[in-house]
């Protein structure tokens, strides 16, 4: 099998470390790991565009970051990402705090 990669960002590149496809759940189980010498840990927006991007998803609010892993002091980490095929599936197996985490809130000028 050839390595599948994913371009995160101009320093970070990912490779698909594992991919499972959960008919039952109603999503793919990514596991990316993530090359970022030269720059810190990505962002959990950049890894959701990207996937997005790399998967053809619909929507990037069906894409949740669970996890991201970095050693210290090593320029590779992993991140652990559910691609849901609609939004329901989101709201039934995720928690809200998972699926909030890392998604920038507007703020209002009041």
């Amino acid at each position: 099998m050839s390595r599948q990669t994913i371009k995160v960002s101009e320093k970070v590149e990912g490779v698909i470390d594992s991919l499972k496809s959960n008919t039952v759940a109603g999503r793919r189980e990514v596991v990316l790991k993530l090359y970022h010498m030269g720059a810190g840990t990505p962002s959990r927006e950049e890894i959701r565009k990207s996937i997005k991007e790399y998967f053809s998803a619909k929507d990037e609010s069906q894409i949740v970051i669970r996890r991201i892993d970095t050693s210290y002091g090593s320029a590779t980490s992993f991140a652990v990402a559910m691609i849901y095929d609609n939004p329901k599936s989101v709201e039934h197996f995720e928690s809200e705090y998972i699926v909030k985490r890392g998604i920038k809130e507007e703020k209002s000028n009041e």
